[in-house]
């Protein structure tokens, strides 16, 4: 859920720091969040999931006050933070809702202002003053910030190229993601210092943050969740008799899904045009209920469809244990071996198609001989 004033293609940045072990839980929750977007609320196997952007990770509001709890917040840079980029656009009313909106999400105390000095030209030279003073209006800290792209500044011609050649453009193009100056690279605390040597309370809360930041990641030790096998056995055996009754659900509201066997076309299209026979449900073309429904169908076969039709009669497919329970008894479950289909062609009676492996094993010795 963006904001009204931000473009959906360029949604803004915000930067979270994790205070402790509990705000690192909170951040793996919003990454979780940003990463699978509305799939996270599907079922395993959503189509939801082919659907997830997943080069452009988006954290929307709705997730982002779920979990804010244990977290520092900064208001990001010039560029993509929602805050200065209104600020740049003179709309001041609309960054002074925004800063309020969330300082009362994060607190006070965990809501920060960054400051940037890159030494650039007006008026962006400017903006690290007017986002000080938003800052002291909201009653919030400031800190001092480097957007950094590259180590050291002898990188910088090589950082452009690489922009350019994403950008399919060449070296005298203009482009808003291109740096203007070498001063994008990683400065030392020094540097730091004298960049803002008129607001020393900046530099100060850097250290600050720094120092709130203490969370240990335990890698010595497995951490499983929890799960109550107790409760989790008395939900695999009711989902088993649910399955067995061929019903849809368990006393607690969880989901059971039934297992159905494949459809034939003839019944599917019978279906749609005449609507289920009575007594029989819509998905299987037979009475429901009982042992039968807990053994799967098999294949549709196109001659005892049409034999059914012709006879006024549903076509129900053979099951599994029907088809073994013939073979044991030497009765004919399979389609016809092709000496059994010329004789019947030859005495008028309706023909199989031959079974496959006899086809090959005819086809091998005729090339045999």
């Amino acid at each position: 859920m963006l904001p009204e004033h931000a473009d959906p293609d360029r949604p803004p940045h915000l930067l979270l720091l994790a205070e402790d072990n509990e705000g690192y839980s909170n951040l793996c929750r919003l990454v979780t969040a940003a990463r699978l977007g509305e799939a996270r609320r599907e079922s395993a196997f959503s189509e939801k999931y082919a659907e997830i952007d997943r080069d452009r990770p988006l954290l929307t509001q709705e997730n982002l006050r779920r979990h804010p709890g244990h977290l520092i917040a900064l208001s990001a840079c010039r560029k993509r933070g929602e805050i200065p980029s209104l600020l740049a656009r003179k709309l001041f009313r609309e960054a002074h809702e925004v800063g309020e909106c969330y300082r009362d999400l994060f607190g006070p105390e965990h809501l920060f202002i960054e400051l940037h000095n890159h030494l650039l030209p007006r008026p962006h030279s400017r903006m690290r003053y007017r986002l000080a003073d938003l800052a002291a209006r909201l009653g919030l800290g400031c800190v001092a910030t480097n957007n950094v792209h590259y180590v050291d500044r002898s990188s910088y011609r090589l950082q452009d190229v690489m922009v350019c050649m994403g950008a399919l453009q060449t070296v005298d193009e203009p482009h808003p993601d291109r740096r203007p100056n070498a001063e994008f690279s990683l400065k030392s605390p020094h540097q730091m210092a004298e960049l803002f040597a008129d607001q020393p309370e900046a530099i100060a809360n850097a250290a600050r943050i720094a120092a709130r930041c203490e969370w240990e990641l335990d890698l010595e030790t497995f951490h499983f969740p929890a799960f109550d096998m107790e409760r989790l056995r008395r939900h695999c055996d009711r989902r088993q008799s649910a399955m067995g009754d061929g019903q849809s659900g368990d006393g607690d509201g969880d989901v059971v899904m039934e297992r159905r066997a494949p459809v034939p076309a003839c019944a599917v299209r019978r279906c749609r045009t005449e609507g289920p026979p009575e007594g029989r449900s819509a998905g299987r073309g037979r009475p429901r209920g009982g042992p039968q429904d807990r053994n799967e169908v098999g294949p549709t076969r196109p001659f005892a469809v049409h034999r059914c039709r012709s006879e006024g009669r549903d076509y129900v497919p053979a099951r599994p244990f029907v088809v073994r329970r013939r073979r044991q008894e030497g009765r004919a479950s399979l389609p016809a071996r092709p000496f059994v289909v010329r004789r019947r062609r030859q005495e008028g009676r309706a023909s199989l198609p031959a079974r496959p492996f006899v086809v090959r094993r005819r086809r091998r010795r005729r090339r045999r001989s």
